[in-house]
């Protein structure tokens, strides 16, 4: 009975301690966070109803609009530079017979400066750009508000988005007026446009 009693005491020594552990009681309410994130992005492309098959006459008072559509989900920047800072006359060899004045030997000039103006719609207010000259889009002789040669630099959104937007350059020239003789020929100049994050 002493071992049998030993026994017992032990198991119920072993029971009191198993019944001693706490329940852990469940709450009321789970919360679970969902993240998920956009990248940047920021892009140009030319608009299908822009036409380069189009040669106005540089005698004449022009003011052409190239349209392009826009596609920036971060607050952007838009800059254009210009490879010769005017239309320039193309022909053979013409470099050779140019001063620093961009007059030919003849005494006739190869170029002619112009003007450009932006236009950008955004998800807010529409962006509308002040006349620049031809020039100052090369960096050299004077400032332009969008003159840049790389993305994220140009004329700021501020905070403002362009998703899926379009806008425009617009190119425009005096005519004969100038009182400037100019050598026959095609005349021409590269503009680039660049768009990207504000920097």
């Amino acid at each position: 009975m002493r071992g049998m009693f030993s026994l017992l005491r032990g198991c119920a020594l072993i029971f009191a301690v198993s019944c001693a552990v706490p329940q852990v009681m469940a709450e009321d309410t789970v919360r679970i966070d969902v993240t998920a994130t956009i990248a940047e992005h920021c892009g140009i492309s030319r608009d299908a109803s822009s036409v380069d098959s189009i040669v106005p006459d540089l005698d004449k008072a022009q003011l052409l609009r190239f349209p392009f559509k826009i596609d920036c989900n971060t607050p952007f920047a838009i800059g254009v530079s210009s490879q010769n800072g005017a239309l320039r006359r193309r022909e053979n060899n013409v470099d050779a017979m140019r001063d620093i004045d961009g007059q030919l030997s003849d005494g006739f000039s190869s170029e002619k400066a112009y003007s450009v103006s932006l236009v950008v719609s955004t998800d807010g207010a529409q962006m509308l750009s002040e006349n620049c000259t031809s020039r100052s889009l090369t960096g050299r002789g004077g400032k332009c508000e969008f003159y840049g040669r790389e993305a994220g630099t140009g004329m700021s959104s501020g905070r403002r988005t362009a998703i899926r937007r379009e806008g425009a350059m617009i190119v425009s020239w005096v005519g004969g007026e100038d009182s400037v003789r100019r050598a026959a020929g095609t005349y021409q100049d590269t503009l680039t446009v660049v768009v990207g994050p504000r920097t």
